[in-house]
């Protein structure tokens, strides 16, 4: 695994569309990404050789946990729920530290578990015909997503985060679970807004200003006053549809130093002054040498000319999709939109996220299914990580029964699902959890060392829990230590 880090340097692209860097092999170790170098998950020898062998334990792991708790569940419930299970992502980035005394001591960083691939093929009850279970098929869900952290744990005595860790720890920080919905009666995001810091106007000193500019109605804002002080604030719809044009869905952002409204208004003048002059002098309306400047050039001659050159520089200058968002006459309404400082808290929950959230609730299917999301109003931030997690279930529209359930983890950096481990937080040992603002998950590092690899012969107190030893409040086992002879060694 040191080898293969060694080898296979890492860089990194940043992609605007998707909003992720994606990691490239660096071929020639530059540190940058050069035009022929090859994504990192498109080299087969790269892949193969940084997803050593922690990684395929790893996701033997998973996988064997994930059917032994379906069946347990399966029981506990009078259920049956076959599944299929192809796994997605077991991987690490570069870098690799050397920690003594657990099972793998080559670590490398970055770890994540993303089977992309588990299939739930249902959960039926044993005692009915043909009848789901909707609450089985959840917590299925649920134990799914959880493994995917609890595995890392397990394997490195490190701290992980998966989706349902993630909303833990949120939660811990002092977030508010939310569930936004829409199906044919209920459309809960609108009055959501507000938990994620959003209001119905840009706050103070913005004042709105609408303009209008030949065939244009844009609208814009400006500092009343104006301290100098630089500020801004981020615009996002409310809700979009099947027809909404897609330089509609956002989000734009305003600053009060990006020139917009200056732009507007200053075009919106000339213009004005223009016509007012065509107006009272008709034909006999000029503009003197050198004239106005503008689009790179002064502009002189008849005032009709100037018009019409002011009109091809306005459209030139506007047909961008921003431009377009803004235009009171292609459809925005300061009413259908919400906003947002831009000066937020490290751990307020990404736009793209809440884009996410929105885009999917109002352009599914409505015929077919509807969709709702569970998810905490912030982010799980931490000094190393900050993710923002949600669940996002389908229902039938025809019997409202649950037929899909997405457990999403999305990083500022990149965007993944599953368990993600960074090896800068280590757990600390034989400390339960807290309600405070530190989550510590309740194990002992010294359980995971090359001494302890087998948990059901090693009275380990995780696997094994009670709350009078020697009995097990899970399986009913007792055991009882004790030294029946002792044979000295030969030194």
């Amino acid at each position: 695994m040191l080898t293969a880090n060694q080898q296979y340097a890492i860089a990194y692209l940043y992609d605007s569309a998707n909003q992720i860097y994606v990691p490239y092999v660096d071929a020639n170790r530059n540190g940058t990404v050069d035009t022929g170098e090859i994504k990192l998950i498109d080299h087969d020898q790269a892949m193969q050789a940084l997803t050593g062998g922690l990684l395929e334990v790893a996701m033997r792991e998973y996988l064997v946990r994930v059917r032994e708790s379906v069946q347990r569940i399966d029981a506990l419930g009078h259920t049956i729920s076959p599944i299929e299970g192809f796994a997605g992502i077991a991987s690490s980035t570069y870098e690799a530290d050397y920690y003594a005394d657990i099972p793998f001591s080559i670590l490398p960083g970055g770890l994540l578990i993303d089977v992309k691939g588990l299939e739930i093929l249902g959960s039926w009850r044993t005692n009915a015909a043909q009848q789901a279970s909707d609450k089985q098929f959840l917590l299925i869900g649920h134990m799914s997503s959880a493994l995917e952290h609890e595995v890392w744990q397990d394997l490195t005595g490190f701290d992980a985060i998966s989706t349902i860790r993630g909303i833990q720890m949120a939660m811990a920080n002092v977030a508010t679970l939310v569930n936004p919905k829409k199906n044919a009666t209920t459309d809960t995001l609108p009055g959501l807004y507000a938990q994620f810091g959003y209001q119905s106007a840009p706050q103070t000193p913005f004042t709105f200003r609408s303009s209008t500019v030949f065939d244009n109605k844009p609208a814009s804002w400006y500092l009343n006053p104006d301290d100098g002080v630089v500020r801004g604030f981020g615009i996002l719809k409310k809700q979009v549809g099947s027809t909404t044009p897609t330089y509609r869905y956002g989000p734009v952002n305003i600053y009060s130093n990006d020139g917009w409204d200056s732009f507007v208004t200053s075009v919106d003048t000339l213009e004005n002054n223009l016509k007012a002059g065509i107006a009272q002098y008709g034909s006999g309306c000029t503009v003197s040498s050198p004239g106005y400047y503008f689009g790179g050039q002064y502009h002189a001659g008849s005032c009709s000319t100037v018009l019409n050159d002011l009109s091809a520089y306005w459209t030139a200058s506007t047909s961008d999709d921003v431009s377009k968002f803004l235009d009171q006459n292609q459809g925005f309404v300061n009413s259908e939109h919400v906003y947002r400082n831009l000066t937020q808290s490290a751990d307020a929950l990404d736009v793209y996220t809440l884009q996410t959230v929105r885009n999917e609730l109002y352009t599914q299917t409505p015929s077919q299914f509807w969709t709702e999301f569970l998810l905490p109003n912030k982010q799980a931030y931490g000094p190393y990580y900050r993710f923002s997690v949600f669940i996002e279930q389908w229902h039938n529209v025809s019997d409202n029964a649950l037929y899909g359930i997405l457990f999403g983890i999305q990083n500022n950096s990149f965007v993944a699902g599953g368990g993600y481990v960074d090896v800068g937080t280590v757990v600390t040992p034989s400390i339960p959890l807290s309600e405070g603002s530190a989550i510590t998950p309740a194990y002992t590092n010294a359980l995971f060392t090359s001494k302890h690899l087998i948990a059901q012969v090693n009275n380990d107190p995780l696997k094994t829990p009670s709350t009078v030893d020697p009995i097990s409040t899970v399986t009913g086992n007792n055991y009882h230590d004790e030294t029946d002879f002792f044979i000295k060694s030969r030194g």
